[in-house]
């Protein structure tokens, strides 16, 4: 486990540009001293870790989307609630009733304005819908966030 850390450690340290002790105690077999990682590790091995550690995130963010979270104010969230905080059921962005609104896929191409689904095409504070209650024209939807 000390080994793999100060590995992550060196590795970190070439990749900042701050070099560093990469010397790692030797406990193979009967060899007593110190190995030096940094002859171990090469610039193709710091560009793997730093693709790895983008795809990580990329992954990371992905999974949010898919999951059923929104990021930020939720404007790429593309999940598949169609149900606001007080359980309305939300109307289709591709229909004028109960409520007329000017939020469709011609006004807004990029929204994903599908079905009845949650979404924020408008820049509000989270993704929301117009809901099926003709008392009640909008709603923020009952999505957690990230």
């Amino acid at each position: 486990m000390k080994t793999t850390l100060a590995l992550l450690g060196c590795m970190f340290g070439f990749a900042m540009g701050l070099g560093g002790d990469c010397r790692v105690p030797s406990v193979c077999g009967s060899q007593q001293g110190w190995t030096d990682l940094s002859a171990i590790i090469t610039e193709k091995d710091l560009q793997i870790a730093v693709l790895e550690e983008k795809v990580t995130k990329f992954q990371n963010k992905m999974d949010a989307l898919i999951a059923g979270c929104y990021l930020g104010k939720g404007e790429k969230y593309r999940g598949l609630i169609a149900m606001t905080i007080s359980g309305k059921l939300c109307q289709r962005w591709d229909r004028q009733t109960p409520h007329q609104h000017s939020r469709t896929k011609d006004n807004y191409p990029h929204s994903g304005l599908d079905a009845n689904l949650c979404r924020n095409p408008d820049n509000e504070a989270r993704p929301w819908c117009y809901t099926t209650d003709s008392e009640k024209r909008w709603e923020f939807c009952e999505i957690p966030s990230c």
